[in-house]
């Protein structure tokens, strides 16, 4: 399967069965739906958000990405990636 299918593909899981947190799909899943690897699966989904899809991620109790259903959802993945990006910025502005 070509790249642009794949992302297709992926975004139209994530439209008919990952809306809301709570039914986040693993990468693994959708990789294994696809018959291709993880990082492939990782890399898609960060190209679709570099181009502004809000493409939530969940690490607590159902762990997966998910589009979010509710204002609050794209709150506190907005807020947890901060949290992220920010921890990452003081670990290299150490490393330097």
């Amino acid at each position: 399967m070509n790249p642009g299918d794949l992302r297709a593909h992926i975004m139209d899981i994530l439209q008919r069965r990952g809306i809301g947190r709570e039914r986040a799909i693993k990468a693994c899943t959708l990789a294994a739906m696809f018959s291709t690897s993880l990082r492939e699966v990782n890399s898609i989904i960060r190209d679709l958000r570099r181009e502004g899809k809000l493409i939530g991620s969940s690490k607590g109790s159902h762990p997966g990405y998910y589009l979010p259903a509710t204002q609050q959802e794209v709150f506190h993945y907005m807020d947890t990636f901060r949290c992220e990006v920010l921890d990452m910025l003081q670990t290299y502005s150490r490393q330097r």
